[in-house]
């Protein structure tokens, strides 16, 4: 339980002392980011991973990029036009990042496993939906 309780302050105090709070992270003018998970990259930076809500009431997926001492590099989101929840987030091989959760936007189900990949640039290099006719969500 110290462990988990350790990363959430940590997580908390690292969002709210680094990250200026007159900066909009979610792109489209996010009212609310939901972060659910975080990496260190491999350029000593961080990448926190999760979902934003936008004024129109989309949910997407949302990752920030800092830099070692936390300062905000790039953010992006991805997704469409209805709810996309990013549950975690992980580094590539080639330094980029990679996103998991699922989509109500695209796919064949209710819900399908939506994962999302950037370079190390915050570009969009890709996304793929996986799942069947019911509700299938990545983790």
């Amino acid at each position: 339980m110290k462990k988990t309780t350790a990363f959430i302050l940590y997580f908390s105090a690292f969002v709210t002392i680094k990250l200026s709070p007159q900066q909009t992270f979610c792109l489209n003018n996010g009212i609310q980011n939901d972060m659910k998970s975080i990496v260190q990259t491999n350029d000593g930076g961080y990448a926190l991973g999760g979902s934003c809500e936008t004024f129109t009431n989309l949910i997407d997926f949302h990752v920030i990029k800092t830099d070692a001492v936390g300062n905000l590099l790039w953010a992006r989101t991805a997704g469409g036009s209805s709810y996309d929840q990013c549950h975690s987030i992980t580094k590539s091989s080639d330094n980029g990042i990679v996103m998991c959760g699922y989509t109500n936007s695209f796919g064949a189900g209710l819900a399908d496993i939506y994962v999302v990949k950037f370079d190390s640039a915050g570009n969009l290099s890709w996304t793929r939906t996986v799942g069947g006719t019911d509700s299938d969500v990545g983790h």
